[in-house]
């Protein structure tokens, strides 16, 4: 089956990139897998929400997509050149969804995570994301 693998933290969804998770609608897969990273870390200035409000933050944005779709909360490891490996096995152990480079595209505007899949193997579909990030929305609220 072809996945398509979205990273990142989504403290918000602007405007911009709740466009781009639509556009995925479109994409050549079958289903969206939504990695939402340092799941285990909460207040604190790079991740400020609890995972369960940012699940609930990219849930609309996904389900606009028209796709199936899987939501995988993981925790945040040191090691980042074990990064590829702990996100395919977490997948793997909460929605047993194996993860291959043949079948699965990833979508990142992270470019130190897309150059981690793209040293294994994996397909990164290049994205930038335009307007502001969801870190400089939050920098933006927090200082008002």
């Amino acid at each position: 089956m072809k996945t398509a693998l979205v990273l990142g933290r989504f403290h918000a969804v602007t405007s911009a990139q709740a466009d781009w998770l639509q556009s995925l609608g479109t994409a050549d897969v079958e289903r969206i897998v939504c990695v939402i990273t340092s799941a285990d870390h909460r207040d604190t200035k790079r991740n400020p929400l609890p995972v369960a409000t940012r699940e609930l933050l990219v849930r609309p944005a996904l389900a606009r997509s028209g796709k199936p779709f899987d939501i995988v909360p993981i925790n945040d490891i040191a090691e980042s050149e074990r990064w590829v490996a702990h996100v395919v096995e977490s997948v793997k152990s909460v929605k047993g969804v194996t993860l291959t480079p043949a079948e699965t595209q990833v979508f990142t505007s992270n470019h130190d995570v897309g150059a981690l899949f793209s040293q294994a193997g994996f397909h990164v579909v290049p994205s930038e994301a335009a307007g502001l990030t969801p870190n400089e929305l939050l920098e933006i609220i927090l200082k008002r």
